[in-house]
């Protein structure tokens, strides 16, 4: 009788294991078509390769390199918008690369403190959000709104 306890047990730990570790998926296509149609972004913005966001906005492009990894940045008016949805490889590159979008927060904050004074509070309040291996990065000129959509799809 105790063995088949115990077996009981065990096969309910190893169902409720598995149950735990069962990973939501983002839609991160359905985040991009949100913030597009609630027009959250004053500057048109345009994606750019995978090797500007290595060289230019400073990402590790590996951390995604078998996943999803798109940037949008300003096409020239320097308000400060850009986006960014990635899909990682697993759930510590994600971590690894919120600690890189972090930075580049810092870093346009500084940059842009020096001469568009007007884009440091979208900047102040950049969304950046992670949930496994999906990180969603927002800096728009509503980042209310972008805060809200973001928030909905991580629920």
């Amino acid at each position: 009788m105790k063995r088949i306890i115990t077996l009981i047990i065990a096969v309910l730990l190893v169902f409720s294991i598995s149950a735990c570790a069962k990973e939501a998926v983002i839609d991160l296509d359905e985040i991009k078509t949100e913030l597009e149609n609630a027009e959250v972004f004053v500057d048109e913005l345009v994606p750019i390769s995978a090797a500007r966001i290595e060289s230019v906005i400073n990402l590790d492009v590996t951390l995604f390199s078998e996943g999803r990894g798109d940037f949008y940045i300003g096409s020239g008016y320097a308000s400060g918008e850009e986006f960014g949805l990635f899909e990682c490889n697993s759930a510590n590159d994600a971590k690894t690369l919120v600690t890189q979008l972090e930075q580049r927060r810092d870093d346009q904050y500084e940059l842009y403190a020096s001469y568009a004074t007007e884009a440091l509070p979208l900047i102040s309040n950049t969304v950046i959000k992670q949930s496994g291996k999906y990180v969603v990065y927002v800096a728009a000129a509503d980042f209310d709104k972008a805060r809200e959509i973001v928030d909905k799809a991580f629920a």
